[in-house]
């Protein structure tokens, strides 16, 4: 695609932000350059009725009681419960084996390097063009060791056909996109919010992100539904999205 450039040619995937999963698959089938009824396939969502047969798996979040958000466990839970209320087939699953935090660690290794690379050039001529922080992460990038990289590459390869391995029975997965609401930029970032996300780049499959709620405070709260084609993570994020918000939820927050 004109115009985007690959952070890590290896983990990366260009995705879009819309107003809704109709919009997002819109935008796919322009991507994809098809037109007539091809375009016409492309850009449809499934409904209730097509993802009734197909048997869904959610994550279980016990497991991370210390980095998730107790707002977020409320309305992930509430989402899931909403959806099987219509009908859909969801087993609860832990990914037995795959440790969320120690494979952000290897991709962020392996983004940071590949990264280094493919803006070599703008970081010599222009150095001016990023932030500290940002020359900062790519010179750390650059400097690990080969073996270090190696070692990264070889978990990322095995954490794939390990998790591959435990979502073939089901024909998607729910998790939430973040541990959390958004961060504010006073308080720096968060330790653990690119965890759930890298499981999406890492397996190379396609995921869409939709609203489940809103906090207290006012912020938005996310599940995604990662799975092995389009229209099923377009379609089952729509449906539990729409399922879970409640009626008040501002018009901004909705698709």
């Amino acid at each position: 695609m004109d115009g985007v450039v690959a952070l890590s040619w290896t983990l990366d995937h260009v995705g879009v932000l819309a107003r809704s999963a109709q919009d997002c698959a819109y935008l796919l089938a322009h991507a994809a350059a098809v037109d007539g009824d091809l375009a016409e396939s492309f850009s449809q969502i499934a409904d209730l009725d097509a993802l009734r047969p197909a048997p869904f798996a959610a994550l279980d979040l016990a497991p991370f009681g210390d980095i998730i958000d107790p707002e977020l466990v409320k309305a992930y839970d509430a989402a899931i419960a909403s959806a099987r209320g219509l009908g859909l087939e969801i087993e609860t699953i832990s990914l037995e084996g795959y440790d969320f935090n120690a494979m952000m660690q290897h991709g962020y290794l392996i983004m940071t390097a590949e990264g280094a690379v493919s803006l070599e050039d703008d970081l010599a001529s222009g150095p001016e063009g990023f932030s500290v922080a940002g020359r900062q992460t790519f010179g750390w990038g650059a400097a690990q060791p080969a073996a270090s990289l190696a070692k990264a590459y070889r978990a990322v390869g095995v954490a794939v056909d390990l998790v591959k391995d435990l979502l073939t029975p089901y024909a998607a997965l729910l998790l939430p996109t973040t541990p959390g609401p958004a961060f504010s930029f006073d308080d720096g970032g968060v330790a653990h919010v690119a965890d759930f996300t890298a499981l999406g780049d890492f397996l190379g499959m396609p995921s869409c992100a939709a609203p489940i709620g809103i906090t207290k405070a006012g912020l938005p709260l996310s599940i995604q539904a990662l799975a092995w084609d389009d229209e099923t993570a377009l379609s089952l994020a729509d449906l539990v999205s729409n399922a879970a918000l409640p009626t008040s939820t501002p018009q901004a927050f909705r698709g």
